[in-house]
């Protein structure tokens, strides 16, 4: 069976199918799609836009305990794990296996409960503002240790529409399965001036300069490109990004995607897989 969880904004982890938390049911493979449409004639229309807004789903929790202090601490305990979240107005994540849904904890309706008895239901209602259970992949690419061996390794047998030797001595792959382009959230690791990275024709580029210890991310999703400088101060440089190539936040393809890059710095790439209904498996 796969864990189902709650991990709040901070961190803390709620286990929903151990004791003293067992999930009974809830509406979590369900979803709907909204649209948008015009009128063509008296008797039809057309659709022209497929839209997701804010969502709730529900579920159904048993709270239970051996002792009287134990089952009592256990609901504490959870009314201020979830409610952390919406005091701060920082989302957690529901998961599902490896899949996550990033949402809050609205509301509480306790069923079901007697004084006398160390068990109660609580159906729970959640909110998600992106409501997509997401799956993250991530990729690693570090800088090369050896410049002079470059296009020692790059016989490939196909032929690609740039160059991997001249300036390019660093050359990596990202692979991955899923039904439509993605977001990701690129992390690029100083010290670096102008990093720029060619993913199949597709360059992503900012110019800028990291000095050691510094970082950039850009995040496709959000739309924002920052650098976060070793005293923990966040620089806009959304301004900065190169977009001659087209947009910076361009999604990444599924498939086979060749990299290329100078070599002289290291970098993530977290691939956002998204599903409007978690992935079936048997774990």
């Amino acid at each position: 069976m796969m864990e189902i969880y709650y991990v709040n904004s901070k961190g803390i982890r709620l286990d929903l199918l151990k004791p003293p938390y067992l999930l009974q049911t809830g509406d979590f493979f369900d979803y709907i799609w909204g649209y948008e449409s015009v009128d063509t004639s008296a008797l039809s229309g057309k659709i022209t836009d497929f839209i997701r807004g804010i969502t709730e789903k529900t579920m159904l929790l048993s709270i239970l305990n051996y002792s009287k202090d134990d089952y009592y601490d256990a609901i504490n305990y959870f009314h201020e794990t979830v409610e952390y979240d919406v005091l701060h107005k920082q989302a957690g994540r529901l998961y599902i296996g490896e899949q996550y849904w990033q949402c809050y904890i609205i509301a509480s309706d306790i069923t079901e409960w007697e004084n006398d008895i160390e068990l109660l239901d609580n159906q729970i209602t959640f909110v998600a503002e992106h409501p997509f259970w997401i799956k993250e992949e991530k990729h690693e690419f570090q800088p090369s240790t050896n410049a002079d061996k470059t296009g020692e390794y790059l016989d490939f047998d196909f032929d690609i529409p740039f160059d991997l030797t001249g300036d390019a001595v660093g050359v990596g792959t990202i692979e991955f399965e899923h039904y439509s382009p993605c977001d990701f959230l690129m992390t690029i690791y100083g010290p670096c001036t102008n990093p720029r990275i060619t993913i199949n024709n597709h360059t992503y580029e900012v110019k800028t300069k990291l000095d050691k210890g510094e970082y950039l991310v850009i995040d496709s999703f959000a739309g924002t490109v920052y650098r976060m400088r070793t005293n923990g101060i966040q620089v806009n440089e959304f301004d900065n990004r190169n977009n001659e190539n087209g947009s910076i936040f361009e999604k990444i393809q599924p498939g086979y995607n060749l990299i290329s890059w100078d070599g002289s710095f290291g970098f993530d790439i977290l691939i956002y897989l998204k599903r409007s209904t978690p992935k079936w498996k048997r774990k």
